[in-house]
Formats: C-alpha cells, structure tokens, sequence
C-alpha cells in the first residue's frame, strides 16, 4: 500500500461521513418584502448631511477662502437634494406608510441583492453620509485644535 493512500484512508478514519456535522437551514418568513423606502430613512440621510455642512460653516467661518467653498458646496447640496425633491412634489401623492420608522426596520425589505431587514437598508442609505460627517467632525476638531495651538 502506497503512503498517499494510506493517509487517505486515516482522513476517512477521523471524520466519518455519518457522523459529519450538516448546517442548519431556517427557512425566511411568509411576510411579504417592502419595496418602498420609508420616507424617515431619507431624512435621517439628508440630516447627516445637513450635519456635514453645518460642521463645514463652523469650522471655515473664520477663513475667507474656505468660505467660498463652504458656499458653493451648499449651493450643491440644495441642487442635490432640491431636484429629488422637487420631482417628488411633481409625483403623484402616495399613501402615508402605515407603519413607523421602527416597524419598517423590523420588517424584510426588498434590495437588488435580496431580502434584507429594515434595519440593514437604513444601514446601507446612512453609512457614507454617517462616515463623512463623522470624519468631518474629526477634521474639525483637528482643525480647531491646530488654530488654537498659534
């Protein structure tokens, strides 16, 4: 007998196929996916982004150069979220959401990558506005603490 098969034999020895563990598989729940976002997820959006450009005003205030940046990249932002808006007026009404902001994240929402919670779709719109206002806030104070050290 050859040493490769010998070793094979002792791999089949250690884990026998009867007694090899098998995953569980839960099955997703009857409850039919949303496929409308909520109309508060958008505004927790748009207010970390507000809180973004607000950190923005007070950090460049004091600077007249950065001002002028700060200016233009609030006019951005109102053309950013002044078009969506707009659009959104132009629609046709929709109802209101029968339910809250914490029963949509509690409740299977429909994405193009599947099913996911409420809660991960609220995830996946905030997460880079989120991120960039708490970099922002970070800069900030980096910034301040560096204009007071002089």
């Amino acid at each position: 007998m050859s040493q490769a098969s010998h070793a094979l034999q002792e791999t089949q020895a250690v884990v026998p196929p009867a007694e090899a563990k098998r995953a569980e598989v839960k099955p997703m729940p009857l409850v039919p996916a949303r496929i409308d976002m909520h109309p508060s997820v958008f505004r927790v959006a748009f207010v970390c982004w507000l809180a973004l450009l607000s950190v923005f005003w007070v950090t460049f205030f004091v600077s007249t150069n950065a001002l002028f940046m700060v200016v233009v990249s609030t006019f951005y932002a109102v053309v950013f979220f002044g078009v969506p808006y707009t659009f959104w007026r132009i629609n046709p009404k929709r109802a209101a959401p029968r339910q809250g902001l914490h029963e949509f994240m509690r409740a299977p929402f429909e994405t193009m990558y599947g099913v996911v919670s409420g809660r991960d779709a609220l995830l996946q719109v905030i997460l880079v506005p989120l991120a960039v206002t708490i970099g922002g806030i970070g800069m900030a104070i980096a910034i301040h603490a560096a204009r007071a050290a002089y």
